[in-house]
């Protein structure tokens, strides 16, 4: 064999070893993205997502406690994240899905998921987003519906409101 043809073949391996490498770099990078939604959740049960690598929806936030977290989960599979109620219910709002969803929630007192339905939310709770509705599975003192959650988030009738937050702090220490 000729010098010329091994310095070809020595220069399209060098080649072939580069883009190799490159795309092995680049699937683990990829790989390595948080994700927000997954596909073919057709069971359309809440999936076990992974801690600080599965993103908020609304936010882009990591999601680093299961507590709060809720999932959307459409007909066709599609598995949405959310780090709490809040930002869900405004991502309903948006996207203007309909109700022929499926809709979960981790609860903060029983550490499960339970459909959002039949959960009771907090009103002066501390959440990651600051809208104060931790979901429980069994109702409290305080605690008010889906329905009655929904509303008042739609409504900015949250702790991020300034008015709201201290008639709601107000209202506790003066009990």
């Amino acid at each position: 064999m000729s010098k010329k043809i091994k310095k070809l073949y020595t220069t399209i391996t060098y080649i072939l070893l580069f883009c190799v490498v490159t795309i092995i770099g680049y699937s683990s990078y990829l790989s390595d993205e948080p994700i927000s939604v997954i596909h073919s959740n057709n069971s359309h049960t809440p999936l076990n997502f992974a801690l600080n690598k599965t993103n908020d929806t609304i936010s882009k936030m990591l999601i680093r406690e299961r507590q709060n977290s809720c999932q959307v989960i459409l007909k066709n599979g599609d598995t949405w994240f959310f780090a709490e109620p809040g930002d869900m219910i405004l991502w309903l709002k948006e996207k203007n899905i309909g109700k022929n969803i499926y809709q979960w929630v981790y609860t903060v007192d029983t550490n499960r998921w339970i459909e959002v339905h039949l959960a009771w939310y907090g009103i002066r709770d501390k959440t990651v987003m600051g809208y104060g509705f931790a979901a429980r599975e069994k109702r409290s003192k305080d605690s008010i519906s889906y329905e009655e959650m929904r509303r008042r988030m739609l409504h900015g009738e949250t702790l991020l409101n300034p008015r709201i937050r201290k008639h709601l702090l107000e209202d506790l220490y003066e009990k």
